[in-house]
This record gives structure tokens, sequence and C-alpha cells, in this order.
């Protein structure tokens, strides 16, 4: 589940489905009947995989074992919240983030402020970041409403400030896990043979733009060792290539 929401499901707030609305001009949202296709196929493929992995693990008696030195204590006595307080939050997101990017009207005007300071990354248009916007909203809203929601089943010993430090200890792996990607892919995107490289694809799979970003965006993230790193200095390549061919 975690693998068809990460590369495919529409709507979900990952950097695969937020990078390309600045680029392309698109939603979170774009493509729902392909991305849901992917996304089940994924599902399955994933299950069919895993399964057939834990079989032969079984079969060499091979497991897990007992191993929780880094894992919370659990107690068993905590109350836990319900299973339908537990998705609010979820739902929220997805929520939220469709009315802002597709009822809500925008104001265009609300960003010349910005532009006149001439901030280097201000944006041109308000368009190209309303979905990164109502993703961001989305997300502090359903962050409150998991706060309300969830305070009465905290732990006795555990603080919301304990809980906050946490979380923020915790992200710095990820955002310096993605920073350090995208920064070496951008030293690799300047080199001169990946410039060959990258000029050398625009031929494949031409005529039909959707290939042609797959082959594109996969062979850059595998050169750049980063799939975000990959997938942005791809669409700041050819975005422009993709959008003159549809």
């Amino acid at each position: 589940m975690l693998t068809m929401v990460m590369d495919s499901a529409p709507g979900t707030p990952q950097l695969q489905n937020i990078i390309p609305t600045v680029y392309l001009g698109t939603t979170i949202y774009a493509a729902p009947t392909l991305g849901t296709i992917c996304g089940i196929m994924t599902l399955a493929l994933c299950y069919i995989y895993i399964n057939w992995r834990k079989k032969v693990a079984e079969k060499h008696g091979e497991g897990y074992g007992n191993h929780t030195l880094n894992e919370a204590t659990i107690d068993p006595d905590q109350p836990t919240p319900p299973w339908y307080f537990s998705i609010l939050p979820l739902i929220t997101v997805l929520a939220v983030s469709f009315y802002l990017s597709f009822i809500y009207k925008w104001d265009p005007s609300m960003i010349e402020p910005f532009q006149k300071m001439g901030l280097p990354l201000a944006t041109k248009a308000i368009s190209s970041v309303i979905s990164i916007w109502a993703l961001i909203i989305g997300l502090i809203v359903s962050i409150l409403l998991a706060i309300g929601l969830g305070y009465r089943f905290m732990p006795k010993n555990i603080s919301i400030k304990s809980a906050l430090n946490a979380g923020a200890i915790g992200s710095l792996l990820a955002v310096m896990n993605t920073a350090s990607e995208v920064g070496y892919g951008s030293v690799i995107s300047s080199l001169p043979g990946f410039t060959e490289i990258a000029n050398s694809l625009y031929s494949v799979g031409e005529g039909m733009p959707l290939l042609n970003a797959a082959i594109m965006v996969n062979v850059l993230a595998a050169i750049t060792g980063s799939a975000t790193g990959g997938l942005g200095i791809a669409l700041e390549i050819f975005s422009a290539h993709w959008l003159e061919a549809t």
C-alpha cells in the first residue's frame, strides 16, 4: 500500500505528485485513471512478490527474530484512538487540498508584492504553486486535527512538546537525505557527459510524450542516484519539450 501511494495514487501528498505541478501546470490529481490503474497493478504485484518471498523465507526457516532494541515500548493497556479517528486526518488532507485546488478561487494578484521585492524564488504565476499551497494548508489542518483528536490518547508520560521534538528530529533524516540527493543530482547534471546523455534521449519514444517522459525520468534518476532529484532535473530540462509534444 505504501508503494502504491508513494508512486501512483492521484491526490496523495508525495514529491512525485508535487514536483510536476510546478513545471507542467498540473495538479496532484492529474491523470487519475492512469494513476489508479498503475496503483492497483503496483499493489497487486507487490502483494504477490512479498507473499512469494515470505513463503521462501519460511521454507528456509528464516524470520525477523525478536529485535526491538530501537523500537518504542508499547503499553498494551494504553487506550488507542478508534479507527475512524485515525483516518480522519488522512481524509482531511485530500479533502482540503482538493477544495483549494479546484473549488477555491485564488487571487492572482496576491503574489505581486513578492514579485516586486525581486525575490529569486518568487513564482511567476500563482497557477504554478496552487497545488503546493493547497497541500501545505491541507497538511497543517490535518496535523491540527490529529493533535485535537489524539491528545487524550497520549500516554501520560509523554507531552506534546516531546512528541513534536521527536517528530522534528525524525524528519531531519528525510530532509537531509532528499537535500543531499538533489544536490548530488544537480552536480551530476552540470557535467558534459550528462548533457550528451540528456540530448540523446530526446529522440527516444518520439511522438509519445508519456513514453518519452517515463524513459527520461528513469534514466536520469539512475544517473543522479535520486528519484526526486532525477525527476526534478528531467522536468527542468525537458518539461517544455513534453508540453510542445502534447
